[in-house]
């Protein structure tokens, strides 16, 4: 028994329908942020900006003041929870540094945030980022060592009469 209609041609058809009567799949527009809106988020990268400018004068009173008003728009801000937790160490409020640098560990995996908080739980200060030129010094104990002279020897461990190099 043949066909009436090929079965390319039934498709086409349906295609054709469905366009005329559902009309094509459009992604939903997200609507454009309001005034107030981009307001609020233009005054949080003002404060953002002038935190930073702050904490890199060392006037952590001021960043803190700035972060954590930027931290009532933005609680799961894991960078700014960071930002408060070094700023909180460095005024020496130990306490809400933790609560600060765990809530921002909660939220992301990030090694920054990770180095920041061992740091804080052994006691040392975190280390300053070295700024473009600068050139490692030695350490403050001891003289630095000479790079020039050739390693010394280590002892014969295999008792073989051949030294062995570090």
């Amino acid at each position: 028994m043949r066909r009436p209609y090929p079965y390319s041609v039934v498709v086409f058809a349906a295609l054709i329908l469905a366009v005329a009567v559902g009309g094509t799949a459009r992604a939903a527009k997200t609507p454009a942020p309001s005034k107030a809106d981009r307001e609020i988020a233009a005054r949080i990268a003002k404060d953002l900006e002038f935190a930073s400018e702050m904490a890199r004068k060392g006037l952590w009173r001021e960043a803190l003041f700035r972060w954590e008003r930027a931290l009532v728009q933005r609680p799961d801000d894991a960078r700014l929870l960071n930002n408060v937790a070094v700023a909180r160490e460095a005024l020496g409020d130990r306490e809400g540094a933790r609560q600060a640098y765990e809530r921002a560990l909660a939220r992301t995996t990030e090694r920054q945030v990770e180095d920041n908080f061992i740091y804080f739980r052994r006691g040392d200060p975190a280390p300053e980022p070295a700024a473009p030129g600068d050139t490692p010094q030695p350490p403050a104990e001891g003289p630095a060592p000479d790079l020039a002279a050739p390693p010394a020897a280590a002892p014969d461990p295999a008792g073989d009469g051949t030294a062995r190099l570090p």
